[in-house]
């Protein structure tokens, strides 16, 4: 609501001399209004012609850009931060802090969670879903996918589950000998 707030006072009060800094804007909400906001926002500020202000936007939301899916009346100068990610492993990029002209090739996302120490078959399931979006699968398959893997955790819940209560069954002041809890809690935990 801050973000909204914010930027209904820049776009009603800007004038040709203002300057304006959207930083992520419309990345808190979900994937179709958050787009959807940024685009509108931009076109309309680049609409504004001679009495346009001037403008630094910092996105994620790249998409929102490309092919030409949005068209303004003024021209838009994009740019991006550059980095080299290396020729022998793809996970490990190396940031510029330098300014290139254009889109970004990608958001590196994942390898940005990866390095920040994202568990493995986190990051694996995210490789796995980023390559059946970006091989056209369809939401069904993508929703049924997530289904099988829920599947799978609800297996793994009610694993831990019957353990817990075993364990919290288990009398451990009749427990005598160290021996015994270890054979016991072999057997209680399997």
């Amino acid at each position: 609501m801050r973000d909204s707030m914010q930027m209904a006072r820049c776009l009603s009060r800007c004038t040709p001399k203002s300057l304006i800094l959207m930083d992520e804007f419309g990345k808190g909400t979900d994937v179709i209004d958050g787009p959807a906001l940024l685009s509108a926002c931009i076109r309309y500020l680049s609409g504004k012609g001679a009495d346009s202000p001037r403008a630094v936007l910092a996105t994620h939301l790249t998409e929102t850009f490309r092919d030409n899916m949005v068209k303004f009346p003024f021209p838009v100068q994009f740019n991006h931060m550059k980095v080299v990610v290396s020729e022998d492993d793809s996970d490990k990029i190396t940031y510029l802090y330098d300014v290139g002209d254009g889109m970004t090739d990608g958001s590196f996302g994942i390898t940005c969670a990866k390095n920040a120490g994202v568990k493995e078959d986190v990051i694996a399931r995210a490789k796995f879903f980023r390559d059946l979006l970006i091989k056209g699968g369809d939401g069904d398959t993508i929703i049924e996918l997530m289904s099988i893997q829920r599947d799978a955790d609800s297996l793994v819940v009610k694993r831990a589950s019957s353990v817990v209560k075993r364990f919290l069954s288990w009398d451990l002041e009749t427990a005598a000998d160290a021996s015994k809890v270890k054979a016991d809690l072999l057997r209680l935990l399997g």
